[in-house]
């Protein structure tokens, strides 16, 4: 398949935003490619075949699929310099689509100064003007006309650049999605104001404290003039837990979450306490954990748990 990628502005600024290479594949399952749908647009407002056209996808559906069941629906977003089919296969989410039961879809991002990305920014600190937000949107709509997808259970996984875009897509379209589990990726300053979510949505959040790309406290991208400032992980956790008021308590815990620091590394905070429709937002700092750590493949088997945990509500 060959993927087209419009043309964009020049985006010079966000290229410290880029997460590197991931850890080691566990696999080569390459997916498949999907191309726009032809439904009637009238159905459902998000629909945006021209978009899906111009900017195809790539899917995965488990083997056994046969229509008759509604399945999850998970959207992998990949970070700066990566790329839809490298995230959802080197952190083992192509891996888990048998075993798990879910529809995976692995879009890319366009060009950004000669690198894949999101525009990840509800305000302009990205100097673009692509609207990943519509896009993604017609991506989960196209998906639902392809498969048989459970509206309950519609979930976003963002590493680095793609968190900062889950976050953004969290804010702007909780009536699609029920959960997203991000990883070293926040917010930029200034975008909480304009996070109004239509509904509760849970977050899983983790972040390495020692992580040099994007800081587990938060800070600043300078160019010359320019600074691009962004939230801590500790920050983006509270905008959630004010957005989907959750308590201020929460359940303390462990887990060995790095393959390459000795001992259950990471402590975990869940607030679950008063969130509206049942969901958490939990956090998972990974003591001394680098901006891409060696994850433990229990990693994405837990992510999956959290997200299967937080199903919007209903029948």
């Amino acid at each position: 398949m060959t993927w087209h990628r419009p043309p964009i502005t020049a985006l010079a600024l966000v290229s410290l935003l880029a997460c590197g290479p991931l850890p080691a594949p566990g696999g080569d399952d390459a997916g498949v490619a999907v191309d726009a749908a032809s439904p009637d647009a009238g159905v459902d407002p998000d629909l945006r075949p021209e978009l899906i056209a111009e900017r195809p996808y790539a899917d995965k559906i488990p083997s056994d699929y046969d229509g008759t069941t509604a399945l999850p629906l998970l959207l992998s977003l990949h970070g700066l310099g990566s790329s839809g089919l490298d995230t959802a296969t080197r952190i083992g989410l192509i891996q888990r689509v048998d075993s798990r039961g879910y529809l995976l879809a692995y879009p890319d991002g366009t060009t950004i100064n000669g690198q894949l990305g999101w525009n990840a920014s509800c305000c302009g600190a990205l100097y673009s003007g692509v609207d990943d937000v519509t896009y993604l949107r017609a991506v989960l709509a196209d998906m639902a006309t392809r498969y048989r997808v459970d509206p309950r259970r519609v979930f976003v996984v963002g590493v680095s650049n793609g968190a900062f875009m889950a976050h953004l897509l969290a804010c702007q379209a909780a009536e699609r999605i029920a959960a997203i589990a991000t990883h070293a990726g926040t917010m930029f300053a200034g975008e909480p104001d304009s996070c109004a979510p239509s509904q509760a949505v849970a977050v899983r959040h983790s972040h390495g404290t020692a992580d040099e790309t994007v800081a587990y406290n938060g800070g600043a991208w300078i160019y010359g003039m320019i600074r691009i400032s962004y939230l801590g992980a500790p920050e983006v956790v509270e905008v959630w837990r004010d957005r989907n008021g959750c308590g201020t308590s929460a359940v303390a815990g462990s887990a060995d979450l790095d393959l390459a620091i000795a001992g259950e590394e990471t402590l975990s905070s869940s607030y679950a306490d008063g969130c509206r429709d049942g969901q958490s937002v939990d956090l998972y700092a990974m003591q001394g954990s680098s901006h891409i750590p060696a994850f433990n493949p229990s990693y994405v088997d837990g992510a999956i748990d959290f997200l299967y945990a937080h199903p919007k509500p209903g029948p």
